[in-house]
């Protein structure tokens, strides 16, 4: 028997990644329109292959770094747009895992804009879209409750 061509005898499977993934989509549309996605743009990093991520400033320039960004974000996730063709919506706790390691690797950049310079990670994008924590396969990263999230009880007390 010929099958035509594009023909997937596990339908069934494709089906149910698809709409999986389609929930998924629907749950970060959600968080978005709720005010629980920090937006960034780092246009630099498909040049360098590293995201910045910020979790120190230094306000007014004053010589004192305090936490900020990633360090103090109530936000569920990250949409970080990377050119006017390409973003990413990452999970604020895997990110925050990514974040410590670069830290641990001494990967930190400083960024001198304006009167209020900030430190950050610079993490690999790599490291981004491959995850080697067996817990953060590709199942896992998707799979976001939309009601019971670890930061529900930040949340609330806004």
């Amino acid at each position: 028997m010929s099958h035509a061509r594009g023909y997937e005898p596990h339908f069934d499977i494709d089906l149910n990644r698809g709409l999986s993934t389609e929930k998924h989509a629907l749950n970060v549309r959600q968080r978005l329109i709720a005010g629980y996605i920090e937006a960034k743009r780092d246009e630099r990093a498909l040049h360098t292959g590293n995201l910045y991520i910020e979790f120190e400033h230094n306000p007014g320039g004053s010589g004192l770094f305090v936490p900020s960004g990633i360090a103090r974000t109530w936000a569920w996730d990250y949409f970080i747009d990377l050119s006017p063709s390409v973003a990413i919506v990452i999970l604020t706790e895997y990110l925050e895992e990514l974040v410590r390691k670069a830290h641990r690797a001494g990967r930190i950049g400083y960024q001198e804009r304006g009167d209020c310079p900030t430190r950050g990670a610079l993490v690999p994008l790599v490291d981004v879209l491959t995850p080697t924590n067996p817990s953060q396969d590709s199942e896992t990263v998707r799979a976001v409750p939309t009601i019971a999230h670890p930061r529900q009880q930040k949340l609330s007390r806004l």
